[in-house]
């Protein structure tokens, strides 16, 4: 039996594989560092984000979303990359339970905040997706008010570890909000100012 944390590549992907059995297929032209990074995670038992169609690039992104994405570098990446794993708060349950306890205190079991949970948009699950994807990228995403356009919203979505986060951090009602979504389908509020 095959032991250990292996990729290969098999036809226009990466299959990461953990002792024989699949963890984790990744887009084809995944870079050598995102590879070695989701190997680590898989040979950690922690999850790998599967999809049968991301979008591979950021012109592809924008193409099947219809928003003008940017994307600039992501500095949690650049980070891990330094100290050779996530910060503390790259953990899932860890950042849940923060976010538990600064919006809701002990009035809120922390198995009621898992299943606090909203649907993402197709573009923004399209957008985590990437992210998750593309570990060294930030998106950014303004969208302007079509009377006077002002910028009305201006998120940032960025992975931090095992998930990704979707930051809102100024809108035009003020304020800031916060969501991480690990499964790139739901997303769950950790942050409001």
């Amino acid at each position: 039996m095959e032991t250990g944390t292996r990729a290969r590549r098999e036809g226009d992907s990466w299959v990461i594989r953990r002792n024989g059995e699949m963890a984790g297929v990744l887009p084809g032209g995944s870079s050598e560092q995102h590879i070695l990074f989701c190997m680590k995670l898989a040979g950690s038992g922690r999850p790998i984000i599967q999809e049968s169609h991301p979008a591979e690039t950021l012109a592809e992104l924008r193409e099947r979303t219809g928003y003008g994405f940017c994307s600039g570098p992501n500095y949690w990446f650049g980070m891990a990359l330094e100290r050779g794993e996530w910060d503390e708060y790259g953990d899932f349950a860890r950042c849940l339970e923060s976010g538990r306890s600064y919006l809701y205190g002990n009035s809120v079991s922390p198995e009621a905040m898992a299943r606090k949970k909203t649907a993402l948009t197709r573009e923004f699950a399209l957008a985590a997706r990437f992210c998750f994807d593309h570990p060294d990228v930030e998106l950014s995403l303004e969208i302007r008010s079509g009377r006077s356009g002002n910028i009305v919203r201006d998120y940032r979505i960025r992975r931090r570890g095992e998930y990704v986060e979707i930051e809102l951090p100024h809108h035009d009602a003020g304020g800031e909000r916060g969501w991480i979504t690990r499964d790139c389908k739901y997303r769950h509020l950790v942050n409001v100012d």
